[in-house]
């Protein structure tokens, strides 16, 4: 076991060193001027030319990168540019708020995906089957700002059940969360119809069946366990989807997490945030991911870890 964490700790390094050159080499390539972004328009060449040195970006891209590694291997994300502040700090004072939108949206997307898949798996080929199926299409289709504002125009400004925006009670954090929910809930409700009826197919099932025992008890204590591995994989790559998700959606209900920080940072060119707010992202994919891989053995005790 220990050896198996410690190859998978090595493929994450190895990861989180390729999203790094990718993101660096992308950034660097952007027909933009950082230098001329810090300066502003009204500066001469002259002026350009001093913060460009004194950014560094007069040096060659592989030695610029060289030393934006040896920063993040030492745990320094740089400094903000328009900010200039340490990325650290921003990123940190961030953090929990994106944190809890990502626990509210994973409960949500459960809370909707997996009874809505029991029950197609329950009908399947009928009227509340292909219901499910239709939504979960619609659901996983939409763009992330459509949703957004069409719960933020329904609950917040026609209901008035819940705040048009802002971070701070559980009525702040309802909406946003339900609304990255309801990107992922139909991903849930496909993934556990098909599963759920991969295990009513099996003979333990139909034992079960012969002894009496009803449809709830055979979804929940059978077919629902005999899911949750696909479940909890599913769970896991969601982490990256609501990453992405969750820079409009924080965007729309003014969420003071990582996703509006870097859709601020964007239009600013401010890279050491950009670049910081990707690296954090791509490490806690790659976490989960791992955790993931330790987990499934708990959940199937059929699935051993490789020696």
């Amino acid at each position: 076991m220990s050896l198996f964490i410690l190859r998978r700790l090595v493929q994450a390094a190895l990861t989180l060193l390729g999203v790094a050159a990718l993101a660096f080499l992308l950034i660097h390539l952007m027909p933009a001027d950082q230098a001329r972004s810090v300066a502003g328009r009204s500066a001469t060449l002259e002026q350009v030319a001093r913060i460009r040195h004194a950014m560094g970006l007069d040096r060659s891209l592989m030695a610029q990168f060289s030393g934006w590694i040896g920063g993040l291997v030492k745990g320094d994300l740089g400094q903000s540019l328009v900010q200039r502040v340490p990325v650290a700090l921003l990123i940190g004072e961030r953090l929990p708020a994106t944190f809890s939108l990502l626990v509210g949206a994973v409960l949500a997307e459960i809370a909707i995906g997996l009874p809505a898949g029991l029950l197609a798996a329950r009908a399947p080929g009928r009227w509340l089957d292909r219901m499910v199926m239709g939504g979960s299409v619609i659901g996983v289709s939409l763009p992330p700002f459509v949703v957004a504002l069409g719960m933020l125009m329904l609950f917040s400004v026609w209901l008035g059940w819940f705040p048009i925006g802002g971070y701070g009670g559980v009525r702040h954090w309802v909406l946003p969360s339900v609304t990255l929910g309801l990107l992922g809930a139909g991903w849930y409700a496909r993934m556990v119809r098909a599963a759920a009826l991969n295990v009513v197919a099996a003979d333990y099932i139909r034992t079960a069946r012969a002894k009496g025992a009803g449809e709830t008890r055979i979804m929940i204590h059978h077919v629902l366990r005999n899911a949750a591995l696909p479940i909890l994989a599913l769970a896991g790559t969601d982490i990256a989807g609501f990453l992405s998700g969750a820079v409009v959606v924080e965007s729309v209900f003014g969420w003071p997490g990582m996703g509006q920080l870097v859709w601020q940072a964007i239009p600013l060119l401010d890279v050491p945030v950009i670049l910081g707010v990707t690296m954090v992202a791509a490490a806690g994919v790659v976490l989960t991911s791992l955790l993931v891989d330790l987990l499934a053995p708990l959940i199937d005790p059929r699935i051993g870890l490789p020696r």
